[in-house]
């Protein structure tokens, strides 16, 4: 029996979060490590509005863009990297399988492309968004144990 489009970004958005945490863990002694989880999960959370405000592309370039040069130490071109690897790689039906760069195929490929990419994504971040925070985000002085980013 197969899984579900749902249960496969489910599935890779859990595979993504435990990714970040065994870089977290490992670098755990570094003090400027300690916030990069839940740094993270405040990216996921806020990545769905930047693409509804901006765009998939620009939202996808803000990411590299805040990465710059520290690109394999910053949680902003992980999310970049999970989301290319999602659309270009690992949805079996993605109009973009094969791409090497999500960003970089967008500008070319047509309308239809684009709007197809800008959905997936709204839903994988939906799930992206809720183990985020449930595995990576800290607990909010004053919050009473709750997490912030559920809607």
């Amino acid at each position: 029996m197969s899984n579900t489009l749902d249960q496969q970004r489910a599935a890779y958005s859990l595979k993504a979060v435990d990714e970040v945490k065994g870089k977290v863990e490992k670098k755990k002694k570094d003090q400027k490590w300690e916030n990069k989880g839940d740094d993270y999960a405040g990216y996921v959370v806020n990545l769905a509005g930047a693409i509804r405000i901006n765009g998939l592309g620009q939202a996808l370039a803000q990411l590299r863009a805040a990465a710059k040069d520290k690109k394999k130490e910053d949680p902003h071109e992980w999310l970049y990297q999970h989301i290319n690897s999602w659309i270009c790689k690992e949805h079996q039906k993605s109009r973009f399988k094969g791409e090497d760069d999500l960003l970089r195929a967008l500008v070319r490929k047509d309308r239809k492309d684009y709007q197809w990419a800008v959905v997936e994504t709204m839903a994988f971040l939906e799930w992206h968004r809720k183990i985020a925070v449930a595995e990576l985000k800290k607990t909010e002085p004053g919050s009473k144990g709750e997490k912030d980013g559920q809607e």
